[in-house]
């Protein structure tokens, strides 16, 4: 009879020790997915998700208002006389070059321990939004002036010099892209690993987010007055 009550202790206590392993394991899995999950949405979503739409719409707006100034300037070319000065100031889109999304920038700071991006970011917003003035603006009013000046006696010149200017304009634009292929592959790494909050803290000694930065550094060099890496 003992023996029988010792057996069936063991079991119980057996049955406890499984369910409360299983437990154990259970919450450990879950605070485990949380926590990536966590890390995810604020170093993935809440940031470079962000920072990378950001700067797609901007360069994308900047590119349609670059081409609509180039029918302007080829319409004012072909058919001055008859060219509709309300032309000049039409199909133009926004380009929001003012929102910088701070929060976004110092989570991608401790992320890749490097204000690099912050730097070069700045600056993709700065050209982008001098470059849409001179294709939004200053191109359409120039030719504006000339339409209400029935002579039309600089339109050749004109002509010459708007395209001129914008011939380069997308060259200039496209110097931005590895800032954008920077994002990208920060995101891709970052998307790779399941990280937790100590990872996190180590993520800027990995070698291939170290070749990231490194390479950003030394290609703006210049632009943002510091020395290649």
């Amino acid at each position: 009879m003992e023996n029988t009550l010792q057996i069936i202790a063991a079991k119980a206590l057996a049955t406890l020790i499984v369910a409360l392993l299983v437990a154990f394991f259970g919450l450990r899995t879950y605070f485990r997915q949380k926590e990536y999950e966590i890390v995810k949405q604020r170093y993935l979503e809440q940031s470079l998700d962000i920072l990378c739409g950001d700067l797609e719409a901007v360069a994308s707006a900047f590119s349609h208002n670059w081409a609509r100034c180039l029918q302007i300037v080829k319409a004012y070319r072909d058919i001055p006389t008859t060219l509709d000065v309300s032309e000049t100031s039409r199909g133009f889109v926004s380009l929001d070059s003012t929102c910088f999304n701070r929060v976004a920038h110092h989570r991608l700071q401790l992320l890749v321990g490097s204000d690099v991006f912050w730097s070069v970011y700045q600056l993709a917003l700065s050209r982008h939004t001098s470059l849409n003035s001179v294709v939004t603006e200053e191109i359409p009013n120039a030719i504006r002036a000339q339409l209400m000046d029935t002579s039309l006696a600089n339109h050749k010149e004109l002509v010459e010099a708007a395209t001129d200017e914008l011939e380069p304009m997308m060259k200039k634009s496209d110097n931005f892209a590895p800032l954008s292929q920077a994002l990208y592959q920060v995101s891709a790494i970052l998307e790779r690993e399941r990280l937790n909050f100590r990872k996190v803290r180590r993520f800027a000694k990995r070698k291939d987010v170290m070749r990231v930065i490194a390479d950003l550094g030394s290609y703006y060099a210049k632009d943002i007055g510091c020395d290649a890496p």
